[in-house]
C-alpha cells in the first residue's frame, strides 16, 4: 500500500470530517482525477504544483503515484478519518494554509505585457485571438467575438459564453473563471455592486448550459473562494515569477490554463463585460 500526504483547504476536512463517504471517479486525465460522492458533489485529487484547490486534494509527483498506486476509472475510494484509500494508496489528508500574495505585485500594465507575450509561447487555447490580433481565429472565438458585438448587455453574453466551447470544463467557462477571478480578487475600479450583479447574472446560466464539473470551479469562485495557483499569477512579484507560474497554469487541461489567462488579461484590460 502506498502511503501518500494530501494537502487540502481546511474546508474539505470539515465537509467530511463525520462519518465514511465513497467516491467513484468520473474523470481520470494527466493533470488530475475527479471523483464524486454519492450526493453529488466533486472533489479533486491533482498536482501539488497547482497549489490549493477549495475542492481539491494535491499530491506530489501526481502522475507517477497514480501509476504506482494502480488508480483507474474503475477505482472506488474510500474517505474516512481523513484517509482516503483508493486503489493501493493511502492519501493521508493534511491542511495547508494557504500563503499570502497581496503585496508588492507586479502593476496591471506589466501583468498584460508579460502575460500576452506567454500566449505566443503555446499552440493551446481557445480563446488567445480575443487578446491579440496576431492570433488566428476558431469558430468558438469567432462565436464569442461576435457575442461580445451583438450584446451589450452582461446578461446577454454571459448567457452564451458559459458552457461555450470544447474541453472538460468549456472554454467560455474557462474564460469567465479567469475573469472573475481576477475582477474579485485584483481589481480595483469595479464596485462591488457590478460583481454581485454578474454573480446573480451566472447563476441560472450555470445550473442550465455546463457541467457538473464547471459547475463545481463557479461554485467555489462565487464563493469567492482562493485557488492558490491563480493567486500566484495574480500576486507575481517579478517577471521570472510570473511566467513561472504560468507556465504551471498552462500544463492544466488541454486549453483550460491558456484560456483561464485570457480570462484574466481581459478583465485586466477591459473589466466589463
Amino acid at each position: 500500500m502506498l502511503k501518500v500526504e494530501g494537502l487540502v483547504n481546511k474546508n474539505l476536512i470539515l465537509d467530511y470530517s463525520k462519518g465514511i463517504e465513497q467516491f467513484y471517479i468520473i474523470g481520470l486525465f494527466s493533470s488530475g482525477i475527479y471523483l464524486k460522492d454519492k450526493k453529488g458533489k466533486i472533489i479533486m485529487i491533482h498536482d501539488n504544483k497547482y497549489g490549493l484547490i477549495p475542492f481539491g486534494i494535491g499530491i506530489n509527483n501526481f502522475k507517477e503515484t497514480i501509476k504506482q498506486s494502480k488508480i483507474n476509472e474503475g477505482s472506488l475510494g474510500i474517505l474516512n478519518d481523513n484517509i482516503l484509500n483508493i486503489a493501493d494508496a493511502k492519501i493521508y489528508l493534511n491542511i495547508k494554509e494557504l500563503p499570502s500574495f497581496i503585496s508588492n505585485y507586479l502593476s496591471d500594465e506589466t501583468f498584460v505585457k508579460i502575460a500576452t507575450k506567454q500566449l505566443f509561447n503555446t499552440n493551446k487555447g481557445v480563446f488567445k485571438s480575443l487578446i491579440d490580433d496576431n492570433f488566428e481565429d476558431n469558430i468558438y472565438s469567432k462565436r464569442l467575438k461576435k457575442v461580445l458585438a451583438d450584446y451589450k448587455d452582461s446578461e446577454e453574453r454571459l448567457k452564451e459564453i458559459v458552457g461555450l466551447g470544447p474541453g472538460l470544463t468549456p472554454s467560455g467557462d474557462d474564460f469567465i473563471f479567469g475573469y472573475l477571478y481576477w475582477l474579485i480578487n485584483v481589481n480595483k475600479a469595479v464596485d462591488f455592486k457590478y460583481i454581485n450583479k454578474i454573480k446573480n447574472i451566472l447563476l441560472p446560466f450555470i445550473n442550465k448550459n455546463t457541467n457538473q464539473i464547471s459547475k463545481t470551479y463557479y461554485d467555489a469562485l462565487l464563493k469567492e473562494e482562493k485557488f492558490e495557483l491563480y493567486e500566484r499569477i495574480c500576486f507575481s512579484k517579478n517577471e521570472e515569477e510570473l511566467i513561472r507560474n504560468i507556465n504551471d497554469l498552462f500544463t492544466v487541461g488541454s486549453n483550460s490554463g491558456v484560456d483561464i489567462l485570457c480570462g484574466m488579461i481581459y478583465a485586466n484590460k477591459h473589466l466589463y463585460l
